[in-house]
């Protein structure tokens, strides 16, 4: 037996292929996807996407959080067609393109530094939008930022535990 511990969105992809590999999985979602605290620089990153060269999503969650905002806002997700868009892995790209988005570059290895080796040498001069976890370590930014190209980090979303209230069973609540 198997827990598979990921958000309810994600679980079920994970589960599947323990399944397949033999495994019973059980879903207990300890994790959920949140908005995050200050929304204000998500909104003005996705209302001034036409004035960035280059757009970076980091997951899917991030592509799922960046289309449900400009929905929210009213705002397109795709802007002009100069925007470049990169994503970390296969399955960020796949979530891109179902959501409009034009995928120009994703790295044969599906980590961050994979992804600067692929951007380094053509970013110089240019105006890009990270959109990322809350949480999450620096070396896009840093890395690009080195090679000439101005970066604004944007938090798309924040990952948090579950509420006990909400059907996570990993702290007991006091009775009231």
């Amino acid at each position: 037996m198997f827990l598979v511990t990921r958000a309810a969105h994600q679980a079920s992809k994970l589960s599947e292929g323990l399944r397949a590999l033999g495994a019973e999985p059980v879903e207990v979602p300890v994790l959920e996807i949140q908005p995050p605290a200050d929304l204000a620089p998500l909104d003005r990153a996705l209302r001034a996407l036409d004035l960035y060269d280059w757009l970076i999503l980091t997951s899917a969650n991030t592509v799922r959080s960046l289309a449900d905002r400009a929905a929210a806002l009213g705002v397109p997700l795709v802007k002009g067609p100069h925007l470049q868009v990169a994503a970390v892995g296969e399955a960020t790209a796949t979530a891109a393109r179902q959501s409009g988005l034009p995928v120009a570059i994703v790295p044969e290895t599906y980590v961050a530094e994979a992804l600067v080796e692929g951007l380094a040498d053509q970013v110089a001069g240019m105006r890009i939008v990270l959109a990322r976890a809350e949480v999450a370590r620096d070396v896009i930014p840093d890395a690009l930022r080195a090679a000439g190209a101005t970066v604004d980090v944007v938090d798309a979303y924040r990952t948090a535990c579950r509420s006990p209230r909400r059907g996570c069973c990993a702290q007991r609540l006091p009775k009231e």
